[in-house]
């Protein structure tokens, strides 16, 4: 993945703390991507409330064509702009 991602093995790696994601409200959802042959389509009356909403937006996020499956790859979805104060979760 590094000649991919990071520059040809130039790049940094990251690394985060799931808990503290899930802590202070950064992080909404993580998951293994599934690789597939087939990329997943969003249909306008799956989207009927925020529940199916999210579930949909998640199955497209993380859903990667079959040809990277040797990355074995996780993600993560960021809450952008609803973190919580550190007295909040103390």
């Amino acid at each position: 993945m590094w000649s991919h991602y990071a520059d040809k093995h130039h790049g940094v790696c990251y690394i985060f703390d799931e808990l503290e994601l899930v802590m202070y409200g950064l992080c909404s959802s993580f998951n293994d991507v599934t690789y597939s042959n087939h990329f997943p389509s969003i249909y306008k009356d799956h989207l009927s409330t925020e529940t199916n909403f999210k579930r949909e937006l998640n199955r497209v996020v993380f859903t990667k064509s079959l040809n990277w499956a040797y990355e074995k790859e996780y993600r993560i979805t960021l809450n952008a702009g609803k973190e919580k104060k550190l007295e909040e979760v103390a």
